[in-house]
C-alpha cells in the first residue's frame, strides 16, 4: 500500500517555512536561478570546443531519439488496448446469437432484460461461453500477442457488456466519459430482407468497455517485454549518436587545432610552417588559404632579407667609395679637381637615389597613397616626363618613339602620374642594351586611357615575369647593383595605378624586351562625351 499523501505535509511546511525565510520578498525568486544561470554559463565557457560540439550534438541525438521512443511506447500502448479490446468483443458472438434469439419483434428492446439487472447478468453468465479458438479480432492488424487466451472475471463481465438499440440509445450498462469503447451490431435472424436483397437493419448493438485493471497479466509481460526491446534500442541509438557527435567533434576540430598551431608559428616568424591537407571541404579551403599565407609570408621574408642584403652593399659601395676619396684628399694623395669631384658627386647621386626609392616606399603606406585627382592631358604628362628623361635615355644610346593620340583627358594626380612616367622611363633605360629603342603609345580603348611603354631586348626571364611588380623584388642581383635598381620602382608604380583606379601589366614585347601596360580611367567628361557620341 502506498503511503498516505497527508504524511508529508509536515515537511512540506518545513521547506515552505525554510524558503520563505530565505527568500522573504517577491522580486528576490529568481536570484537563484540567476546565480546557477551564470554558474553555467561560466561553465560552458571554460569548455573546449570539442567538448562543446560533443554535448550538443549528443543533447540534441538524445533528446530526439528519447522522445521518439516516448512517442512510440505510448502509441503502442494505445494501439494494444485497442487491440485487446477488439479481441474481447469478438467473443461475444454466442452472446450475440443469444440475444438475436430472444428478441421479440413484438416487444422490441429486450424488456424482460432491461428491467432487471439481475436477469441480464444471469443471461450473460448463462450465454457466454470462453471455449472460442483464438483469432485476430476484425479490424486489427499484425499477429496475435503470444501467451495463453486471458481469462474474463464473469462477476464483472456484465457490468463492461453495454447492450444498445437500434439507434444507438444504451439500454443496459453505461460508457463513462474517456473509456474505450466498442461495439458489434446485433443481427436480425434472417440477416437480410428476402425483397430486396439488402442487409437488414441490426436489431441492436452489443458494446464492450475496457476493463478498469488494464489488460491481462500475459498481455502486461508482452508490453513489458516490447517496452524493454524499446528502451534498449533507445539506448544503443543514443550511445551511438554520442560515439558520432564525439567523432565528428575530433573531424572538425582536428583541422582547426591545427590551424591554430600553424597560426602560432607563423606569429613567431616560422615562416616555413605547413599544414598536410587531406580535405576537400570548407576546412580543406580554409587549410589551402593558411598555407598560400605562410608561402607569401615566408616569399617577402625571403625577398626582404636580399632586399636588405643589396641595399647594404650598394649602400657599402658609394660610401666606401666617399670615404677613400675624402682620406685621400685629406691625406693630399688626391686635388680636390673637377675629375675628384665627379666622383664624389656620382656617389652622393648613388645614395640620394636609394634613399628616394625608400622615402617612395614609406610614403605608400603599404599600397595606400592619397592622391589628388583634377582633369589632366594624359599626351601633354607623357611629353613632359620624355623631356625630362631624354637626355639620360639618348646618353645611353637609345632613341624614344612616341605615339600619342590628342585629347586624352584623365582624372590624376599629376605628380603622381609623373612619378609613374618617370619609374617606367627609367626603368627602360637602365635595363635596354644600346643600340635600343624605347616606344611610347597612349590612346582611348574601350572608355579608358590605355598607355603602353616598351622596350627592345634583353627581356626579363619567363619565371620572372609574375615577379615584377613585387616588392623588392630584382630579376638579377648584379645586374641591378650596376644599373642602380633598388627593386622598389615597378611596386610603387602598381599602387600609383591602384590609388587612380586603373590597372598595369607586363608582358613580352614584340620588339624583344619588356611591355609595360596600363590602364586609367577618363575623365567623367570625356567619358560622358564618348557615350553619346
Amino acid at each position: 500500500m502506498s503511503p498516505s499523501p497527508h504524511r508529508h505535509v509536515p515537511e512540506l511546511l518545513k521547506e515552505s517555512s525554510f524558503f520563505l525565510l530565505a527568500f522573504p520578498c517577491g522580486h528576490d525568486l529568481h536570484v537563484p536561478s540567476t546565480i546557477a544561470g551564470h554558474e553555467f554559463h561560466m561553465f560552458w565557457r571554460k569548455l573546449s570546443l570539442t567538448s562543446k560540439l560533443f554535448i550538443a550534438i549528443g543533447a540534441t541525438s538524445a533528446t530526439i531519439v528519447a522522445a521518439m521512443a516516448l512517442l512510440v511506447v505510448m502509441s503502442m500502448r494505445e494501439g494494444f488496448a485497442q487491440y485487446v479490446l477488439q479481441e474481447e468483443i469478438g467473443r461475444l458472438q454466442s452472446l450475440e446469437q443469444a440475444l438475436t434469439a430472444s428478441y421479440d419483434p413484438e416487444n422490441p428492446g429486450w424488456p424482460d432484460l432491461v428491467a432487471s439487472h439481475a436477469s441480464w447478468h444471469e443471461f450473460v453468465v448463462d450465454n457466454f461461453r470462453t471455449g472460442e479458438p483464438r483469432h485476430p479480432p476484425a479490424g486489427a492488424e499484425g499477429p496475435m500477442p503470444p501467451g495463453p487466451r486471458p481469462a474474463f472475471d464473469l462477476k464483472q463481465l456484465s457490468d463492461r457488456i453495454i447492450l444498445l438499440d437500434a439507434n444507438g440509445e444504451i439500454l443496459i450498462g453505461s460508457a463513462p466519459s474517456g473509456t474505450r469503447f466498442a461495439k458489434r451490431p446485433i443481427p436480425a435472424p434472417d440477416n437480410a430482407d428476402s425483397t430486396t436483397g439488402a442487409s437488414s437493419r441490426p436489431l441492436g448493438w452489443l458494446g464492450m468497455t475496457a476493463p478498469l485493471g488494464g489488460a491481462g497479466p500475459a498481455d502486461a509481460v508482452f508490453l513489458e517485454g516490447q517496452t524493454k526491446s524499446l528502451i534498449v534500442v533507445s539506448v544503443a541509438a543514443i550511445a551511438l549518436s554520442l560515439i558520432a557527435a564525439f567523432v565528428l567533434a575530433r573531424q572538425i576540430l582536428t583541422p582547426v587545432n591545427l590551424l591554430a598551431e600553424g597560426a602560432n608559428a607563423l606569429a613567431d616568424g616560422r615562416f616555413a610552417t605547413r599544414i598536410v591537407n587531406n580535405r576537400q571541404d570548407e576546412l580543406g579551403a580554409l587549410i589551402d588559404d593558411f598555407n598560400s599565407l605562410a608561402e607569401n609570408l615566408e616569399n617577402k621574408e625571403k625577398a626582404e632579407r636580399l632586399w636588405v642584403s643589396n641595399t647594404s652593399h650598394e649602400l657599402q659601395t658609394p660610401v666606401s667609395l666617399l670615404r677613400a676619396e675624402i682620406e685621400a684628399l685629406q691625406d693630399g694623395i688626391r686635388k680636390p679637381d673637377p675629375k675628384t669631384l665627379a666622383g664624389l658627386h656620382a656617389s652622393v647621386m648613388r645614395l640620394s637615389a636609394l634613399v628616394h626609392d625608400l622615402n617612395s616606399l614609406a610614403r605608400t603606406q603599404e599600397g595606400h597613397i592619397e592622391i589628388d585627382p583634377n582633369r589632366h592631358d594624359l599626351s601633354k604628362l607623357v611629353n613632359e616626363a620624355v623631356e625630362r628623361a631624354r637626355l639620360r635615355i639618348e646618353k645611353e644610346g637609345l632613341t624614344l618613339t612616341l605615339f600619342l593620340e590628342p585629347g586624352v583627358s584623365i582624372a590624376c594626380d599629376p605628380t603622381r602620374i609623373g612619378q609613374l612616367l618617370d619609374n617606367l622611363l627609367e626603368n627602360s633605360r637602365r635595363y635596354t642594351d644600346a643600340p635600343g629603342q624605347i616606344q611610347i603609345q597612349a590612346s582611348v580603348s574601350d572608355h579608358r586611357a590605355k598607355l603602353v611603354i616598351e622596350d627592345t631586348s634583353p627581356s626579363p626571364a619567363r619565371t620572372s615575369m609574375p615577379k615584377l611588380f613585387q616588392r623588392f623584388y630584382r630579376e638579377e642581383t648584379s645586374r641591378s647593383r650596376v644599373f642602380g635598381g633598388s627593386g622598389l620602382g615597378l611596386s610603387i608604380c602598381e599602387t600609383i595605378v591602384a590609388a587612380h583606379g586603373g590597372t598595369i601589366a607586363a608582358s613580352f614585347s614584340d620588339l624583344g624586351g619588356l611591355r609595360i601596360a596600363l590602364t586609367l580611367p577618363l575623365h567623367s567628361a570625356q567619358l560622358q562625351d564618348l557615350r553619346n557620341a
